[in-house]
């Protein structure tokens, strides 16, 4: 796991993307909250993500980068993951209801 502190910067197109869609859920008072499920990202990817927390904080938004909480989760990167990006069955179902216990639906 790649320290929080440790950063890459944002691609423009991702900038403006995100700006423009924070911009359209404000203008219907929808609530944004952002995620980022867990999977095998690569330092670079993990560096980017931490970089996206600090724009979404810049923004008012709530950002979870849930590959911090994979053992709150309790993943298992060996039996969870279908693959490098994909949790499998049981992955998802610790997932969701890990998302449930906490808030995130509502």
């Amino acid at each position: 796991m790649v320290p929080c502190e440790d950063k890459l910067p944002l691609s423009d197109f991702t900038v403006e993307t995100l700006t423009k869609i924070i911009e359209l859920c404000r203008e219907n008072n929808v609530e944004l909250i952002l995620y980022t499920a867990p999977y095998k990202a690569d330092s670079d990817e993990q560096r980017i993500f931490n970089a996206l927390s600090d724009f979404a904080a810049d923004k008012g938004i709530e950002y979870h980068n849930m590959m911090h909480e994979m053992d709150e989760i309790s993943l298992n990167v060996h039996s969870d993951f279908l693959d490098e990006g994909h949790l499998n069955r049981t992955g998802q179902e610790k997932f969701t209801r890990y998302m449930a216990e906490h808030g995130y639906f509502g």
